[in-house]
């Protein structure tokens, strides 16, 4: 089923507070006055979980309203992150940015690209505690499963994971990965990139008996110009021992992306990039390894290079593993997506939605970058038209667009498409909610034109019937969004905004995160 969408109510996020006995009406939820019982006090009003139909009357706590058709989505908080408009200015990329609401959802933690740990109060955005790493762009982010420790991971020259208490974010190493993956050195102040050739903590999973999962990846020149990459995953005890860890000794000459837990926690599941000099183990030239718990390797994925116009298959975080169904989901960066057997690491269905087209002497394509399983259902987030590196002068644009670009498609085990969204924005990142029902995906800068009303996060409605014009909602922010976002079991969704910069080169909008419902 194929869904199209035009972006109405044009503008920023407006800041919609009720007045007048109005009452606002939200996803399974209405914003009521201050004051309201039964509901959580925020700066935008009180936020009532209520079902409620479109033309049904709702009276909550003396407020009135009727029902409309569709719900409305409002910025609840904001919380400002710093300056970095010196890096929008340069043209640096987009500002590196974690959210992670405490298992309760009562707290919010922030790591920025600045350097600092923030936790503020879930429905409020008070901040509870603030601290300043030395060195370091917060990468990751995870809460213990009771809520008493939040864990930080680092992209600094030592790569440590910080144990802390959300209350005051006092708290030390748990683990220094660069002992893994190798230090770095602090790059120059003028250096927009060099933060990235540092050691970084790549992903954290507190596990239930206390023990921590760390993912840690380094990519870099060494002195001698020849390109080097090392990457490790650790179990560390409470303690800081290291409990089991893969390779079972030394560091693998690949970089470990982001990982992902089957949701019963028997396996963890990472793409494998290389762009290290010199020949590959197997493992270094997967696509991706899977993992059990105790970190030995339970499958090696592999998949065959999209010839002519890619020399290898690649994953970044369009990856799902689910263990009890034997299953792993996966999005590639030519534009294929797979459903691949846990049994055997083979493919069991391929589906080609942005593959390479070819328009004259140009092929076009669009990425696959972000992906999930929500229902059974493998989904897909692909990214605007892209031409193949090595098939035309990188200066070139795209002589039309792919029509599979920007959208949000959905596929059954067998690979059979089973919807489709499209709509004016920039697509990036993929969160589905905690029950399913929708995904969150992030509308970023337009490369295309100049065009600012198109920025925020759209959630995406993922159960039958797939009626996206009428279901679809857009929650729009002032600023680009950045493609990571956390959510929590109410529905409430934590995005950061970016600022830009605007045709006559003046800088708009501002680097915060911001929670909407």
């Amino acid at each position: 089923m194929v869904g199209w969408l035009a972006l109405v109510g044009c503008g920023p996020a407006p800041e919609v507070t009720p007045s007048g006995g109005a009452l606002v009406f939200l996803r399974g939820a209405v914003l009521a006055p201050a004051g309201a019982d039964g509901g959580h006090a925020t700066p935008a009003g009180v936020v009532v979980s209520r079902a409620w139909s479109a033309g049904e009357a709702v009276t909550v706590g003396g407020a009135l309203g009727v029902a409309p058709a569709q719900p409305e989505c409002v910025p609840l908080f904001s919380v400002p992150l710093g300056d970095v408009s010196r890096l929008v200015s340069m043209g640096g990329a987009d500002p590196d940015t974690v959210l992670a609401f405490s298992p309760d959802g009562s707290a919010l933690a922030i790591g920025t690209y600045l350097g600092e740990v923030v936790v503020v109060d879930g429905w409020t955005g008070a901040v509870r505690a603030r601290r300043a790493l030395s060195e370091a762009m917060v990468k990751t982010l995870a809460w213990s499963s009771d809520g008493r420790w939040l864990f930080a991971g680092e992209q600094s020259p030592d790569a440590s994971v910080l144990r802390l208490d959300p209350a005051t974010l006092d708290g030390a190493s748990l683990v220094r990965m660069a002992d893994h993956v190798g230090a770095g050195t602090p790059p120059a102040g003028d250096d927009l990139y060099g933060v990235y050739t540092l050691p970084a903590v790549t992903g954290l999973e507190p596990l239930p008996d206390g023990d921590v999962i760390v993912v840690a990846a380094h990519a870099w020149t060494d002195g001698a110009g020849v390109r080097r990459n090392a990457s490790k995953v650790v179990r560390v005890r409470p303690d800081g021992a290291v409990a089991a860890q893969f390779p079972a000794s030394g560091a693998a000459s690949a970089s470990f992306l982001r990982p992902v837990v089957d949701p019963g926690g028997a396996a963890i599941a990472f793409g494998v990039w290389r762009s290290a000099e010199g020949s590959p183990t197997a493992d270094e030239a997967a696509i991706a390894l899977v993992l059990r718990p105790d970190l030995t390797l339970w499958r090696r994925l592999e998949i065959e290079p999209l010839s002519p116009h890619f020399q290898r298959a690649s994953v970044w975080e369009a990856l799902a593993v689910r263990a009890a169904e034997g299953r792993v989901f996966a999005g590639l960066a030519d534009g294929r997506a797979a459903w691949l057997s846990l049994e055997t690491g083979g493919v069991t269905s391929v589906m080609g939605p942005a593959t390479p087209i070819q328009l004259g002497e140009v092929a076009i394509h669009a990425t696959i970058g972000a992906g999930v399983v929500v229902g059974g259902a493998g989904v897909v987030v692909t990214s605007r038209t892209q031409i193949p590196w090595g098939s035309a002068a990188p200066e070139v644009r795209p002589p039309s667009l792919h029509p599979n670009e920007n959208a949000v498609i959905g596929y059954d085990h067998a690979g059979v498409e089973q919807f489709r969204m499209t709509g004016p924005w920039e697509l990036a990142g993929a969160t589905a909610l905690p029950d399913g029902s929708a995904l969150v995906v992030s509308a970023g800068a337009r490369a295309s034109d100049q065009r600012t009303d198109a920025f925020g996060a759209v959630i995406v409605p993922l159960d039958p019937p797939y009626d996206f014009v009428d279901r679809t909602v857009v929650c729009r922010t002032e600023g680009p969004a950045y493609f990571r976002h956390a959510v929590t079991a109410d529905g409430r969704v934590a995005v950061t905004e970016l600022p830009y910069k605007g045709a006559d080169g003046s800088i708009h909008a501002s680097y915060r995160a911001t929670v909407v419902r």
